[in-house]
Parts: C-alpha cells; sequence; structure tokens
C-alpha cells in the first residue's frame, strides 16, 4: 500500500488519468468506456512544451536539486456524470540531478481515469507509465516510476483517502540519477 502525496504533480508530470464513475454500491469501480462515448470529443491532442524547472518536491525526496522537463502532448476528454480521462501520447520528461547532471528520460504515456465518487471524493484510476511522489509508510516520501494499473482516493482537500495501491513494477526515479 502506498500513500500518493502530491496528485497534481503526476498531472503536471504528464501522467495520464482517467477518471470513470463508480455506479457499484459496494465501492469505486472504473467502468468501461465504449468508443462511441469518445468518438465526438474535439480535436487531436494539444503540444506541451514544459519549459525546464527546480522540482521542489522531487529535490526533497531526492536530497539534491531535481530539474524537470515535459514534452509531448495532452488531452482531457469530458466524459458524462462528471468523469475525466486525461491522456499523454507520446509524453516525456527528463529529470536531471542539478548537482552531477546525471539525466533520465522517461517516457510517461499513461492514462489517468478521474471518477467523482458519491460522497464527495474522487477516485484516481492510473492505466500504463506515471511518475508519482507517495509516502508509506507516512512520513516516508518517495518519488517513483510505476508501470501497471494502480488507483487512489483523495478527498476535495487533496488529503489521501485510500492508499494508492495496485499491480505492476516501481523504480525509484531518484536512483535513476544519482
Amino acid at each position: 500500500m502506498r500513500q500518493l502525496a502530491f496528485v497534481p504533480a503526476v498531472l503536471t508530470l504528464g501522467c495520464v488519468t482517467a477518471l470513470a464513475a463508480c455506479d457499484a454500491p459496494d465501492g469505486p469501480t472504473a467502468p468501461t468506456v465504449p468508443p462511441t462515448a469518445l468518438a465526438d470529443r474535439g480535436g487531436p491532442p494539444e503540444p506541451v512544451d514544459a519549459q525546464r524547472f527546480l522540482d521542489e518536491l522531487a529535490s526533497t525526496i531526492c536530497g539534491f536539486p531535481v530539474y524537470t522537463t515535459t514534452f509531448g502532448k495532452v488531452k482531457t476528454i469530458d466524459l458524462p456524470r462528471d468523469r475525466e480521462i486525461q491522456i499523454f501520447p507520446a509524453a516525456k520528461t527528463t529529470y536531471e540531478n542539478g548537482l552531477t547532471g546525471q539525466s533520465v528520460t522517461l517516457v510517461l504515456t499513461g492514462t489517468f481515469h478521474i471518477n467523482p465518487l458519491p460522497d464527495g471524493n474522487t477516485e484516481v484510476l492510473l492505466v500504463g507509465r506515471s511518475a508519482v511522489f507517495y509516502d508509506n509508510p507516512p512520513g516516508v516520501l518517495h518519488f517513483s516510476l510505476i508501470v501497471g494499473r494502480y488507483t487512489v482516493i483523495i478527498s476535495p482537500t487533496r488529503e489521501v483517502i485510500k492508499q494508492l495501491s495496485g499491480v505492476g513494477p516501481e523504480q525509484n526515479v531518484c536512483e535513476l540519477i544519482s
């Protein structure tokens, strides 16, 4: 079990999120969206070219300055019942150690499925390749590349209600650039 410490960073760093409705009485689920529901959702993904910046949270976790640059494309697809899918085709993020210059470029082409829940909380399903910050145990921060299917539930005030959990490999980003 993991606790997501900074969901907006995940979104900003080029991960894809998709929100799905929760119709099941026994808990949050991410129902399948039929292709016809996505057919009339506007144009193609828009280019993203984020300038290099000092990533303060990554720097705190790694113990050295970490500079981040993201490029690729992004698109938000609005779905019925206030659901949303964010996709990041061809998204890449470069993380650079500010002390040594060591860097790694990660392909972060996952999707975020964002699902408002009846109790006011939000389920975020991360599918594919995403960079995340989380703490587990509480107070021990991690900065990781996750690949697979992970879920976290957050409150309207961005408190973690259900820790990040899922299936798939995980890699420490700080180790990749140290």
